[in-house]
């Protein structure tokens, strides 16, 4: 009985931690449209936007 309550804690916990991980992600995702539109308008290099979003997906992973 302890057992499947301290199983059942710890599953809502990394459930709560995936919760908290895609909010991480919305958060880049925001922020760098942010980075996307202001480059844009400045005309730098996008691509190494892309290069950057690609790091970090890849990072979080």
């Amino acid at each position: 009985m302890l057992v499947s309550i301290f199983l059942y804690e710890s599953i809502q916990s990394l459930i709560h931690i995936k919760f908290q991980q895609r909010q991480a992600y919305v958060q880049i995702f925001l922020s760098l449209k942010k980075a996307f539109r202001i480059s844009y308008k400045v005309k730098t290099n996008l691509i190494t936007i892309y290069i950057l979003l690609l790091f970090l997906i890849v990072l979080l992973k």
